[in-house]
């Protein structure tokens, strides 16, 4: 007791029970209660400490019953919660400014608590969804709504994975506008949690990356057409390449084994060696045109 008001035991005992604390009314209405009830009661009250200054205490009473089972007094015990509310003022802070960056952000951010409620979504949702964060407040439900259908089961396979894991896994998915506008959102989950290890709930980051998957789409679309045209112009290149082989066959080539049936019978006629080797000589000429064009026909 004087750990933690200051007073010695013998200073409290005998002692107007109330007047310890800053309102005395409440501390005694709280007793007065559980007299009434028989039931245990909790209650948050700033206690006088001896050195004059108050600091915020968690009261726990119940009522103290004889072996008949007759209420004979009240039992109370105090619990110096400085340190918490420090805490929790420091984490109100902490959100406070979170909150106040999230909300110049064209990113839609929200805090969603263990318990599947949204406790803060930004402003950037409306411009993103069409709907304000007080219309998700109220309805928990309303992200799942609007929700591409198509979409559904890898949201709710992401969520199940993440509940297990608590892996910043990354997801892309649709939703649908309020004005019915279909937008891409890349979503991501990070887990929250105090500093005694205690689990806050889930800071969810959605981007519209609507622009992004557009230029994607438009930029698959050129390379489709783009491969279209490049098998057109092959294929036209080919027929091409096809048709003046079957010109080079069907006229020059023929006309050039003509020659050379031709000078072969001229070779057997030539009376002296000299035109002999000539027209020889001319043949292989003959012979390796031939075969050059026959090597373009392929």
């Amino acid at each position: 007791a004087e750990a933690i008001s200051g007073y010695a035991r013998t200073e409290l005992c005998g002692t107007n029970f109330p007047d310890h604390f800053s309102e005395p009314q409440r501390a005694l209405d709280d007793c007065r209660q559980v007299l009434a009830d028989g039931i245990v009661r909790d209650d948050n009250l700033e206690f006088l400490h001896k050195g004059g200054h108050c600091f915020p205490i968690s009261m726990h009473s119940s009522v103290y019953r004889d072996c008949d089972n007759q209420i004979t007094g009240i039992f109370v015990s105090v619990r110096d919660i400085s340190g918490q509310k420090d805490l929790k003022a420091q984490l109100r802070e902490k959100e406070r400014l979170s909150h106040a960056i999230a909300d110049k952000s064209s990113n839609w951010f929200y805090l969603m608590r263990a318990t599947g409620k949204p406790d803060y979504v930004s402003p950037a949702c409306e411009t993103i969804s069409g709907y304000t964060p007080q219309e998700f407040k109220k309805d928990p439900t309303l992200f799942e709504t609007i929700l591409h259908p198509e979409d559904r089961a890898a949201l709710g396979d992401h969520l199940r994975e993440y509940q297990d894991t608590l892996q910043e896994t990354p997801l892309e998915f649709r939703i649908i506008t309020k004005k019915r506008e279909i937008r891409w959102i890349l979503h991501y989950c990070q887990p929250l949690f105090f500093s005694d290890g205690s689990f806050v709930g889930r800071w969810i980051t959605n981007q519209d990356i609507t622009q992004l998957r557009q230029s994607d789409l438009e930029h698959a679309r050129a390379e489709k057409r783009l491969n279209q045209l490049t098998h057109q112009l092959i294929t036209i290149q080919e027929a091409e390449r096809t048709r003046i082989a079957q010109d080079l066959h069907d006229g020059p080539l023929q006309d050039l084994i003509d020659v050379g049936y031709q000078i072969h019978a001229l070779v057997e006629t030539q009376g002296d060696e000299t035109s002999r080797e000539q027209f020889k000589n001319l043949q292989t000429s003959v012979s390796q045109l031939a075969s050059s064009i026959r090597m373009i026909c392929g």
